[in-house]
């Protein structure tokens, strides 16, 4: 159609219909999934140009067959009514038509997926042109309708022989029901003379349009980004905002991820964009190695990895996401560009998943690569090495110190040495700490950190770590370091030898806000067989700073009712919210029950 242009739509319709059915119901007889709705609407300026409107549909397939549902009785009478009214009657003598006819084109294609093979489901799409005498398209649906300036539209509701799209089988309360999208094609017919210029929107508006569009990131994000690129000259700088989001932990879950290698390509032609990476992430892309059925980066994956690190600004790279195991021929070149970066604020090293054949990171590796980053605030790490593995001649010595916000560490060991790198030299300011399974300094070193960040550590989080103590009598390092943390909030501790009722008593009052919203103290305490004894803790409540303590003891230790009554009724008489209970461990698994105590006491 010369001089019109077309716009189609997948949101102008229905979206979910669903069906249910018990026993003693039969299964619809036709599956929704396999109905699609079309419609063609002729805009002002092109209803009076018009006196038909034709929908054709061709495919590639072959035993694929469309056609009316025998069940729309309704749109049938409607369609009767407006027939009488003569309103509506079947194009028959097309050299009666005044005016042209309006024909939309759709063709019937079944995409191909990321293997290249082709999808079970075929889609409807619009073609651009067509050819009657192409012999590969075989015609599947011809319907015309007479329309005028009043009445100029067409509704269709297509059945197709195979499935559009995917049914989902819900069962609740003994009714099954099946629910599935129905995709409302709409579209709409412009004259282009009457075409109204698309005004121009100031740049932060435009990219604020784009990032509301894509804020979900769920399959075809991209592919929308880049037909909102596509609007105009003016829009074209959207498409920035793929490189600027970049940076996705490996927690977050990105349904439509690119190509790692289409990536790499896209920044050897335009090297500029480098600039707007301030994550590098290896959970951004699609590898090679998820196609071939495992998780395991191959050396083509890590080329295009390190293709992709080489085109960043050294200063504009914020955060870092990495498997803490690399492969022993790419290990050295990542680290030669990691040394050469100055901006890094984060630092993740997760732990890695597949076969083991990688070599993993150091401590001492780790420590000397982060020294060069003074603005670093985050640091996380999981299932780091004890010895150096990988070759490191070029790093440089580790000679600064670190003052992070943020210090995560999971399943590694870590000495007394590497232990105290990580206390400041300057006024702290590490605000969460996050142990879990980690071993290899003492409780006393343990307790000269805590006090060397007691300032403004707000939250610890200790969970099946081993401090050794130098004797029976030694106080457990979060006993003897109660006193100097008056900035601490939360504090969960999980595993035998971590605390006793000292780190009940101890606490200090504490005045730390959010904002206007003053935080509540609050402690949970899973510990070993009389690590805590019951008798300490009216005491300890009596005293605490603490205002929601939540305390866990062994279905092995013995726990007087009437200590639980004395324990709950101060907590009531204080204001303090005190849950007690005793960790069972479960038959039927790995997880534990908590027995509550004291349940007909708590206000």
């Amino acid at each position: 159609m010369d001089g019109y242009w077309t716009s189609h739509s997948l949101n102008e319709g229905p979206q979910f219909i669903s069906r249910s059915f018990g026993p003693q119901l039969e299964v619809p007889r036709y599956d929704i999934s396999q109905v699609a709705l079309v419609s063609v609407v002729l805009e002002d300026g092109a209803r009076s140009q018009f006196d038909a409107i034709r929908l054709i549909v061709v495919t590639k397939e072959v035993g694929i067959n469309i056609h009316l549902p025998k069940y729309r009785q309704s749109l049938t009478r409607r369609r009767a009514l407006l027939a009488r009214q003569g309103v509506l009657g079947p194009v028959s003598d097309k050299t009666a038509l005044k005016q042209p006819t309006c024909t939309v084109f759709l063709e019937l294609l079944r995409p191909k997926g990321l293997l290249g093979l082709p999808r079970r489901k075929p889609k409807l799409v619009q073609m651009t042109s067509y050819c009657p005498s192409q012999q590969d398209l075989q015609v599947i649906y011809d319907h015309a309708q007479p329309c005028d300036p009043v009445h100029a539209s067409m509704f269709l509701f297509l059945a197709c022989s195979t499935n559009l799209e995917p049914v989902r089988t819900i069962f609740s309360d003994g009714i099954h029901s099946t629910q599935a999208v129905i995709r409302a094609h709409a579209f709409r017919v412009f004259p282009l003379a009457t075409r109204s210029k698309c005004p121009e929107l100031p740049p932060h508006i435009v990219r604020r349009i784009a990032e509301f569009a894509i804020v979900h990131k769920e399959r075809g994000w991209r592919k929308m980004l880049m037909s909102y690129g596509l609007v105009s000259r003016a829009w074209k700088q959207v498409l920035d905002i793929y490189f600027k989001g970049l940076g996705s932990g490996p927690g977050e879950a990105i349904a439509d991820k690119p190509w790692v290698s289409s990536v790499a390509r896209s920044l050897d032609l335009r090297p500029e964009r480098g600039a707007l990476i301030h994550s590098f992430s290896v959970y951004d892309y699609a590898l090679k190695s998820n196609a071939m059925g495992h998780d395991n980066y191959t050396v083509q994956d890590w080329d295009a990895l390190l293709t992709i690190l080489g085109h960043v600004d050294p200063a504009g790279l914020r955060v870092i996401y990495l498997p803490i195991s690399l492969p022993a021929s790419v290990a050295g070149d990542l680290l030669t560009r990691f040394f050469a970066l100055c901006g890094v604020k984060e630092l993740h090293l997760g732990k890695s998943h597949g076969k083991n054949e990688n070599v993993p990171f150091d401590i001492d590796t780790i420590q000397s690569w982060i020294s060069q980053w003074p603005d670093l605030s985050v640091l996380a790490l999981d299932s780091w090495s004890k010895s150096g593995d990988i070759d490191v001649a070029t790093a440089p010595s580790t000679s600064g110190q670190f003052n992070l916000r943020n210090l995560t560490l999971s399943s590694g060991t870590l000495s007394a040495s590497q232990l105290r790198r990580l206390i400041p030299s300057s006024i702290p300011r590490l605000k969460t700490l996050r142990l879990t399974h980690v071993d290899g300094f003492s409780n006393h070193d343990f307790t000269l950190f805590l006090r060397a960040v007691a300032s403004t550590l707000e939250e610890i989080f200790v969970t099946d770590c081993e401090f050794s103590r130098g004797s029976p009598s030694e106080e457990f390092a979060l006993d003897a370091a109660m006193p100097t943390l008056t900035a601490l909030v939360r504090l969960y501790a999980r595993g035998p030898g971590l605390a006793s009722s000292l780190t009940l008593a101890r606490k200090p009052v504490s005045y730390n806000r959010v904002g206007p919203r003053r935080l509540m103290p609050s402690i949970t305490l899973r510990l070993g067989k009389d690590d805590v004894l019951s008798n300490e803790l009216l005491q300890a409540v009596e005293v605490t700073g603490w205002e929601t303590i939540t305390v866990r003891f062994p279905v092995s230790q013995d726990v007087p009712l009437a200590v639980v009554r004395s324990t709950m009724a101060a907590a009531l008489r204080r204001g303090i919210s005190v849950s007690l209970g005793l960790i069972e461990e479960d038959p039927y698994g790995p997880s534990m029950r908590v027995r509550l105590l004291g349940l007909d006491l708590r206000g």
